[in-house]
């Protein structure tokens, strides 16, 4: 089974079995929820011993969870010269599908407005702080 499928058949068997990327994070001990839903996109990478609680969680067999241990291979990415803007765009390439996830796990099928929102970046000592604070809409059926 290929890297692609393996990451599908395990998102699969997590959403089958009812299992939130919250609870996955309290079952895994290591890792928070947004950065396992990100390793499960194939966006970032679990340890051996991770791959293996996760597999035990979700129900599959830990071959199948041992694609989470691979390098991920990040190559989505829009060029820009910008760097500030690379890194956003980086950010979204990494997070995107893991924020889409935890987004309609939290609150349902939507999405989180871009003009309902605030954007807040912050200084914290030699890091930065950046928020979204965005209004969640539902999608409608017409």
């Amino acid at each position: 089974m290929d890297r692609a499928m393996a990451l599908q058949t395990i998102r699969n068997a997590r959403q089958s079995r009812g299992v939130s990327y919250d609870d996955l994070a309290k079952a895994i001990g290591t890792k928070d929820a947004t950065y396992l839903a990100a390793a499960l996109h194939g966006q970032h990478r679990l340890r051996e011993d991770e791959a293996k609680k996760l597999a035990e969680t979700v129900g599959v067999d830990v071959q199948t969870a041992m694609v989470t241990t691979a390098m991920p291979l990040r190559t989505e990415f829009p060029l820009t010269t910008d760097p500030f803007k690379y890194r956003l765009l980086e950010l979204v390439g990494v997070y995107g599908d893991a924020l889409r996830d935890r987004c309609q796990e939290l609150f349902g099928d939507g999405i989180l407005s871009a003009i309902d929102c605030v954007v807040k970046l912050e200084k914290k000592g030699e890091r930065g702080l950046l928020t979204i604070d965005a209004k969640f809409l539902h999608d409608k059926e017409f």
